[in-house]
């Protein structure tokens, strides 16, 4: 019985696949077995993974007929011999020592999970990436807790492939068999929360989840259709819940079908197709949620004020969006606008400068080709891939670039530097940026 079974469906990730089984094939923990479900992938991923398996006894590649997520991580679930499972997505990697650092606090504390932190990363296009921590730890962390008694760990806990898990806790616990790929972490994600007892946090970065894979389910224009279906399926499983575990599971339903609308606004574009599910999980929530003992505490005022929305309509709720999101995106046309022709230099190698640099590069399509900072310190090393460089070598070695001022604190400051540089005041610019992911979605 190897340590650690590593599940991993895969279907079309040819780009990313490489990344992904070197990151699994080179564990610090060598004692694991790999299988890897594809659901008849079309662009080489399947022959890619064939090469794998005849270097590496440990993985087994097997063929999905349906493709269903669900239906492959059950089949790969069927197969898995080992003490825990971890399950690793085929477009992101994991850290070296993720399955042995994780494992080592199973067995220490006789674990039903383990979890790790998660590095969300969109790739630039100078090879580097923009990086954000989501921190997932919802109790102190390597402390033992019950998840059973805190079922308000439903409206945190959204990332599953984090952790490692141990099989015999597994049985009887399953995936939703629906057709694609999205979603259907939701019920095993509601399962095992609801049936654990013991499992710990650990506080450090253990996988990186991509966030500019263009395919990715969470921008599938089906996604109200999605939600349907997964909370249909939660809320038939022999859960034994009391009313607080059933009233969370609704809020959740009700914060992911928000994110459906956020994803709407940023498109622009209200998604006619989906009235008829949209109506069906407004019935469906507004008729659960909308009484004096939700713990709406757990979520903030604004999810209230939302739902009074949606009871109205989803128009309601994608116009509030709309116009919430509304000054991010005109302050992306602003940019673009503003630095059209031009070469960019971000001054402030901050979190503002490093989301600036995204933004411009993801979104705006603009050449950015260097950092500057008033820290002299900092000066020759590399920012996301970019150099740093004094405001001095800046002007020298780019005479007709433009500069977006990252940093609100001290813009004044730095514009008045950079104008006794001889910058014209129309290559300066500065922006209340907003750092908020929703805006890298596909538009």
């Amino acid at each position: 019985m190897p340590k650690v079974s590593v599940l991993m469906p895969t279907l079309n990730v040819a780009p990313y696949i490489v990344d992904c089984m070197e990151s699994v094939i080179n564990q610090t923990l060598r004692d694991i077995e790999i299988i890897v479900v594809d659901a008849g992938s079309t662009d080489g991923t399947y022959e890619i993974l064939q090469k794998y398996a005849k270097k590496d006894h440990r993985i087994r590649v097997v063929y999905s007929e349906k493709r269903s997520y669900g239906y492959q991580m059950n089949l790969a679930l069927s197969f898995s011999t080992g003490k825990y499972i971890a399950f690793v997505e085929t477009d992101d990697f994991i850290e070296p020592d993720m399955l042995e650092m994780l494992a080592r606090y199973a067995d220490e504390y006789t674990l039903d999970y383990a979890k790790g932190n998660t590095n969300s990363f969109w790739n630039l296009k100078n090879g580097d990436k923009y990086i954000a921590v989501i921190d997932t730890m919802p109790v102190e962390p390597k402390t033992v807790f019950c998840p059973k008694d805190m079922p308000e760990l439903l409206l945190t806990e959204y990332h599953f492939w984090t952790g490692i898990y141990r099989r015999s806790f597994l049985e009887g616990i399953h995936f939703n068999e629906t057709a694609g790929a999205a979603f259907q972490d939701i019920g095993f994600i509601v399962q095992v929360l609801n049936k654990a007892r013991r499992a710990m946090y650990v506080d450090c970065a253990v996988y990186w989840y991509r966030c500019n894979n263009d395919n990715s389910s969470v921008f599938n224009p089906k996604g109200f259709q999605y939600l349907m279906d997964e909370y249909s399926f939660v809320l038939d499983l022999d859960l034994n819940c009391n009313e607080l575990w059933e009233n969370v599971i609704y809020l959740r339903w009700f914060a992911q079908t928000l994110g459906r609308f956020q994803t709407m606004a940023i498109s622009g574009r209200y998604w006619p197709d989906a009235e008829k599910q949209i109506e069906f999980i407004k019935n469906a929530i507004t008729k659960k949620l909308f009484h004096k003992n939700i713990p709406f505490y757990l979520m903030g005022d604004e999810y209230h004020a939302l739902l009074k929305l949606f009871m109205i309509s989803g128009r309601e709720v994608y116009d509030y969006y709309v116009e919430k999101y509304s000054h991010a995106i005109a302050a992306m046309k602003r940019i673009t606008s503003w630095a059209s022709g031009h070469s960019v230099i971000i001054y402030g190698c901050g979190n503002w400068g490093g989301f600036a640099h995204a933004l411009l590069d993801l979104k705006c399509g603009v050449d950015v080709k260097a950092f500057t900072d008033s820290n002299k310190k900092i000066y020759g090393s590399l920012v996301q891939g970019l150099p740093v460089i004094s405001p001095e070598e800046a002007k020298k070695r780019f005479p007709d670039a433009c500069y977006l001022i990252a940093s609100s604190r001290g813009k004044d400051t730095i514009r008045k530097k950079l104008l006794s540089q001889g910058i014209r005041e129309d290559f300066i610019h500065w922006e209340r940026l907003m750092t908020d992911e929703i805006i890298f979605q596909p538009s």
